[in-house]
């Protein structure tokens, strides 16, 4: 099962990296803004199983005021189909809630022990016979190792100062490998978004006098006077707009986007606020 990454500056520059789900982050001088969708589809087929899967989780840490964003495999199932032998979204949380009383020299730190428990489940699952092969959360970026299982997202702030990581959970040639744990750079106005259509951000935020899904588009802003209020807008707009017929009629893969919004923000100030909470199924 699959829940999935552009990466856009406003009002223009859009990098992407293609993926299933749509989960929007914004850094403003306010703070950021952190939005997801609901879906989880199926692998093969697309066929929806929720509306309202969270993706979207708040971090308890000594080290700052922190959220993960989850994308790719949320469940890894038996061979037969008939169980989930390994829930990622649990491990990665039962991992968190365990290091939230434990002191961390900087983000990469607690990225790496972050993960060692979730990877510990999935080599133990498939010890046991739960699985035969570890799942491939596709398409994949041409240039990475192997193929990706998980993708998670950190953002928050550390003293004060803004600071994000990514992460990779890959195996290679069916070898489960160590996470990749890449520093993100960040500067205000920067926009990162999963999303499985590249054209719907360039529609929205690059292509003047386009008129499609000109109801999602919103006044153009330049990146350093995006506020909290604008980034929670355009996220929220942004992430609707996979949902209208119009978008699906661009491009079938904008179906794997809908279901529940869920959007928080972190600031200095305040740390984790839910803007919308996520609904319990």
């Amino acid at each position: 099962m699959w829940s999935g990454v552009y990466v856009c500056c406003y009002p223009s520059k859009l990098w992407v990296i293609k993926a299933m789900t749509a989960i929007v982050r914004t850094l403003t001088r306010e703070g950021f803004v952190l939005a997801a969708d609901g879906r989880n589809s199926e692998a093969i087929g697309g066929a929806v199983i929720s509306d309202s899967v969270q993706k979207l989780f708040p971090i308890k840490t000594l080290i700052g005021s922190f959220a993960y964003s989850i994308a790719g495999t949320i469940n890894v199932i038996t061979d037969d189909g008939t169980e989930v032998a390994v829930n990622l979204i649990d491990e990665v949380r039962k991992s968190a809630e365990s290091l939230a009383t434990q002191k961390t020299k900087n983000l990469v730190g607690y990225a790496v022990r972050l993960c060692r428990p979730v990877c510990r489940a999935l080599e133990d699952a498939r010890k046991l016979g739960r699985f035969s092969r570890y799942p491939s959360y596709q398409p994949s970026v041409p240039s990475e190792r192997g193929n990706t299982i998980m993708r998670l997202c950190i953002d928050g702030f550390r003293e004060g100062y803004p600071s994000s990581v990514a992460i990779r959970l890959f195996h290679e040639n069916d070898r489960l490998c160590e996470p990749e744990i890449m520093t993100e750079t960040n500067y205000v106005g920067l926009h990162r978004a999963l999303a499985p259509v590249r054209l719907i951000g360039s529609i929205l935020w690059e292509a003047e006098g386009d008129p499609r899904l000109a109801a999602y588009k919103g006044p153009q802003i330049l990146p350093k006077d995006i506020t909290l209020q604008d980034a929670i807008d355009r996220s929220r707009s942004y992430i609707q707009a996979h949902s209208d017929p119009e978008a699906i009629a661009i491009d079938d893969d904008c179906r794997s986007v809908g279901g529940h919004i869920h959007i928080a923000t972190i600031t200095p100030s305040e740390g984790f606020r839910w803007i919308i909470e996520p609904v319990c199924e």
